[in-house]
């Protein structure tokens, strides 16, 4: 039999494999893992039964749903299994040489189904009791809804959807956003399918390509070695930091800058030069831009030192420049300046009223707070977030890196000074590490906190970047695996026990902060897991070490990160809602009308997203023309001159504003009725009826009752 015929027949049997496959298991996607591993392993002979009916049940079952994971399971199951029909070294060789196209495909896939991992369900169907109203697709096919991610669900989704549905999101676009974000114009052709499609788009496209330049950059750190490459790239994007933080994007920037700058350099075609100095522009504008200083100074450090190294490693091939790439360097530092102008001139309205407010303008930290710091050791308690929640701070707050720090930095700097290497990016690194502990646990004076920018980060979100240096430490690390000298079998003994030493000391440490969130069978499980990657990172003499120590940290990262975001299909958690077809009706014959949204921020992000435009949706920046019609003297100026999710409830009595001191981000309106003609608004949703509200200024005429979000005219008497 031909070559040929055996990888088409191979072929065959993958794929009918591959849909049995998928067939079997796609009734398990919905269900939490962890607790079906668990309940598994102590033998709960209740949950046996229950889980043979439901798995049972969901085979017999065959609906839209059901489809649509048995698809996605199959084209997963082939994607692995193909490695069957070619051979391992074939398929990781095709993998590696078509890696941009596969993440290319990959996007196409997940954007032609539909595909996000925002957690809208909660605003969709908030105050919902019969979901046989909603859509089929309402809920995800995978995982579950994050409520701590109200940033997106609340704040950053609503508003794009918004802005969407109002033809607003491309249609405020000058020429400088198409420059300097291409995407946006895949992104605009997209939008002629559908919302939902580029909704999608818009969810993935960073991510997939921040991993890919990711991988890019790690090969250059580590001089072309793949495992190592790949495990670093999993340790960021697969990180409880990335995950639960919605997808921060300094550190993919910045990667991505400093791959494409390689390529700009060491490239000789005039015409690529172009593309990549071009790549690189705007990948270092996209870092300027992200105006979240907390995480983009320090970030910003660390850039420094990779550019600095960069430079460094290239120098002979710098000297090599001729007058095309200087012209080429002053045109395109020109072009920066310029964008940067144009981005400061456009922004400065939102840039003086954030840093005039009172939240977060005149958020100012100039360290010396040590009680975050331990907040870098939550690596390991960070691999159950996904299941269960933390029981100390929320998800988000504590979560970190896949650091395994303090370890990278040992190992890395007794290989250098053993082995009698200078490394100049360790070494910058090292620096950078050493201010932010300085910061951290010291502080700064004023004045060096003021010149560095340091103030205006914090304790909390500094030492993130820490975490991230551990990354950069273990691929340096590895990149000189191959350059030990040959140890004698004495000291191999004392390296052993010291190695036994340091992890106990690191693992009894990340325990130690745990607060009773872990129970004993975990523990024992996590401190034996963690232990033994941290002894094969100390301990090198041990026989396929470095293949064993990369599958170890990418099982951890798969369980730290593969159930944290669900799969949703779609957006019909919110335009399935029976009172959307209402909020539409409205919107098409009053587009200008105001929106008031009582009872919560659920109600107004809902609206928000709806198209409506919704005077109490989040205020990221502070609306002080808005609230100054009804506070004229400004005797309220420093409960509403912030960020700030807004809760409004009305009154008889005088309008006035509230800000609960332990919630900077939040104030409450008590909104007098005499006053509700002053904002303009047009139309009230609520949960509750206010048809009967008696006062002598307005009346509420209800115009949709089909949902429990009720709609209103607002009638001035």
């Amino acid at each position: 039999m031909t070559n040929s015929k055996k990888i088409v027949y191979r072929s065959i049997v993958v794929i009918i494999v591959s849909i049995a496959m998928a067939f079997l298991f796609s009734p398990l996607l919905q269900r939490n893992l962890y607790d079906d591993i668990r309940s598994l392993f102590l033998y709960k002979r209740e949950f046996l039964w229950q889980f043979r009916y439901d798995w049972g049940l969901g085979l017999k079952s065959f609906d839209s749903i059901r489809f649509v994971k048995v698809e996605m399971l199959t084209v997963f199951f082939v994607f692995v299994g193909f490695i069957f029909v070619v051979g391992k070294n074939r398929y990781y060789d095709i993998l590696y040489r078509y890696r941009w196209l596969i993440g290319l495909l990959v996007l196409f896939f997940l954007v032609v189904n539909k595909v996000n991992g925002d957690s809208l369900s909660i605003i969709g169907t908030y105050g919902i009791s019969d979901y046989t109203q909603l859509g089929e697709f309402t809920n995800p096919i995978y995982g579950e809804v994050r409520s701590i991610r109200s940033d997106e669900f609340i704040v950053t989704s609503p508003a794009m959807l918004n802005s969407l549905i109002n033809n607003t999101y491309f249609s405020s676009m000058g020429l400088l956003n198409y420059i300097t974000n291409p995407a946006m114009i895949i992104a605009r052709f997209i939008n002629i399918f559908g919302i939902e499609y580029t909704y999608s788009f818009l969810w993935f496209y960073k991510i997939i390509l921040g991993i890919l330049f990711s991988f890019e950059f790690f090969m250059l750190l580590t001089n072309k070695k793949k495992k190592i490459s790949i495990v670093c790239t999993m340790m960021i994007y697969l990180s409880s930091f990335y995950l639960w933080w919605g997808f921060p994007s300094q550190v993919s920037y910045m990667q991505a800058a400093i791959v494409t700058a390689d390529k700009f350099i060491n490239n000789k075609e005039k015409v690529k030069q172009i593309i990549w100095l071009y790549l690189t522009g705007i990948l270092v504008y996209g870092f300027a831009i992200v105006l979240y200083p907390a995480w983009q100074v320090p970030c910003g450090y660390i850039g420094l030192c990779l550019l600095v190294w960069l430079i460094y490693k290239n120098w002979e091939r710098i000297k090599e420049f001729g007058k095309f790439e200087y012209i080429l360097l002053a045109i395109a530092f020109v072009c920066a300046i310029v964008a940067a102008v144009i981005f400061v001139y456009s922004s400065m309205d939102y840039i003086k009223t954030i840093m005039n407010s009172e939240y977060p303008g005149h958020r100012i930290d100039y360290g010396g707070d040590s009680g975050p710091v331990n907040k870098i050791y939550c690596y390991l308690v960070n691999t159950l977030f996904a299941f269960k929640d933390y029981n100390v701070s929320n998800n988000s707050e504590m979560s970190a890196f896949i650091s395994f720090f303090p370890i990278p930095t040992i190992i890395l700097w007794v290989r250098l000074i053993k082995n009698k290497k200078k490394d100049i990016l360790s070494i910058l690194l090292t620096v950078v590490m050493c201010f932010i502990f300085i910061y951290c646990y010291i502080g700064l004076p004023q004045i060096v906190g003021t010149l560095t920018l340091m103030k205006y980060s914090t304790v909390f979100r500094a030492i993130d970047m820490v975490g991230y240096i551990q990354i950069l430490f273990l691929a340096i690390y590895f990149s000189y695996e191959n350059d030990d000298n040959i140890i004698s079998t004495k000291i191999k003994i004392i390296e052993f026990v010291l190695s036994i030493i340091l992890t106990i000391i690191v693992v009894n440490k990340c325990i130690s902060i745990q607060n009773g969130y872990l129970n004993n069978w975990e523990m024992i499980i996590l401190s034996l897991l963690f232990g033994i990657i941290i002894f094969l990172m100390c301990f090198k003499y041990v026989r396929n070490r470095y293949n064993i120590l990369m599958s170890l940290i990418a099982f951890v990262c798969l369980l730290t990160g593969i159930y944290v975001r669900p799969i949703v299909i779609g957006l019909d958690s919110i335009y399935s809602r029976p009172v959307y077809s209402d909020i539409k009706a409205i919107l098409e014959n009053d587009d200008n009308g105001k929106w008031i949204a009582l009872d919560g921020d659920y109600v107004s992000s809902y609206m928000t997203a709806c198209g409506a435009d919704v005077i109490n949706m989040v205020n990221t920046s502070p609306n002080l023309e808005l609230w100054s019609k009804i506070d004229e003297d400004g005797e309220y100026l420093y409960e509403y001159n912030r960020y700030a999710h807004i809760l409004i409830t009305f009154t008889d009595d005088e309008t006035s504003f509230y800000t609960d001191p332990s919630t900077q981000d939040c104030f409450t309106l008590f909104l007098s009725y005499k006053d509700i003609c002053k904002l303009d608004v047009s139309y009230i949703a609520s949960l509750t009826d206010i048809s009967g509200i008696d006062n002598q200024y307005v009346s509420f005429e209800e115009i949709s009752s089909r949902d429990t979000i009720r709609l209103y005219r607002i009638c001035y008497k």
